[in-house]
């Protein structure tokens, strides 16, 4: 009855070591392999308008370059960053695209100030050099 007994005890002992190294492994393989979980319908419209920022900020640096001398076309790229925060008006997670607008419209306002004081700085140069010439005629 005695080794019976410790008999069972043995059993249930190894029964036991072979549970806690399952129990370690499984911990173990759950740490290295996240399950994957699939994005609910906010999380991917939440993406998708960070797509799309990116994407127009890659789009607007070129037509910054290209443009950045004229202020009609300065003026052009304004509007559209205004019809843009005019369309996501309402929407709460659009607040990044519409701060990105907002300081786009900001920079690109700047350098159309910019540019129409050296217009007026060179407009004022002709001026002061045609009524130099003109003083010195006399």
């Amino acid at each position: 009855m005695k080794n019976l007994v410790l008999g069972l005890a043995f059993v249930f002992g190894l029964l036991a070591s072979v549970f806690c190294v399952i129990v370690a492994y499984d911990v173990w393989y759950a740490g290295r392999h996240a399950p994957v979980v699939t994005p609910g319908a906010v999380e991917q419209g939440r993406m998708a308008l960070h797509a799309q920022l990116a994407q127009a900020t890659q789009q607007e640096e070129q037509a910054e370059k290209l443009y950045w001398n004229s202020p009609g076309q300065l003026q052009i790229l304004i509007q559209r960053h205004q019809q843009r925060i005019d369309a996501l008006a309402g929407n709460t997670a659009s607040s990044e695209i519409v701060a990105h607008d907002q300081q786009a419209m900001a920079r690109l306002q700047q350098r159309i100030d910019e540019l129409a004081a050296q217009a007026m700085a060179a407009d004022q140069a002709l001026k002061d050099e045609a009524t130099a010439s003109r003083l010195a005629s006399q």
